[in-house]
């Protein structure tokens, strides 16, 4: 995740508007949204889980692992849910990022997928004094079910500090 899309009043850039269009399908509102979507759940997830448009591969995602996404997100309002959390970060997000007064002084980790986002952290050092992170190769949007292994060691190594607290 960024933290928040930009500040409201700022200028958008076209080229990141385009990679993460979904934002503003799933969030410019969020009824019309679900009202479309729930007419064909698995193909508008099936999109998200198998094109190059935001996985290394389309081959990263079982069939039995979309069945289980179709399944939880046919539940009624699951996908509703999903898109006010967009909607929240289109119309909250933006506001609460121009009027933030201060960086977090809690470390950062921020990792982008390179076949999606890339480097994440040129978002995160405008709001947090100390970020790491970068880009995860063979890697798109969905860095936990496309690498879990980095995950898992990336997670270890920077929550290791706590072990002692």
């Amino acid at each position: 995740m960024v933290p928040g899309l930009i500040k409201a009043g700022d200028a958008f850039p076209l080229e990141f508007a385009l990679k993460i269009n979904h934002v503003f399908f799933h969030g410019g509102n969020p009824d019309w949204a679900t009202m479309l979507v729930s007419q064909n759940i698995d193909g508008y997830l099936r999109r998200f889980l198998t094109t190059l448009d935001f996985n290394y591969s389309p081959a990263v995602f079982s069939e039995e692992e979309i069945a289980e996404y179709v399944r939880v997100n046919s539940i009624p309002g699951s996908i509703r849910a999903g898109f006010q959390w967009y909607a929240a970060g289109l119309r909250e997000d933006t506001i609460n990022l121009a009027n933030a007064t201060h960086k977090l002084s809690i470390p950062v980790a921020a990792y982008g997928g390179a076949s999606f986002l890339g480097d994440i952290r040129p978002y995160w050092q405008t709001v947090a004094e100390q970020v790491e992170g970068g880009s995860v190769a063979q890697c798109g949007h969905f860095i936990p079910e496309e690498q879990p292994g980095f995950v898992i060691d990336t997670a270890l190594k920077f929550f290791a500090p706590l072990a002692g607290t």
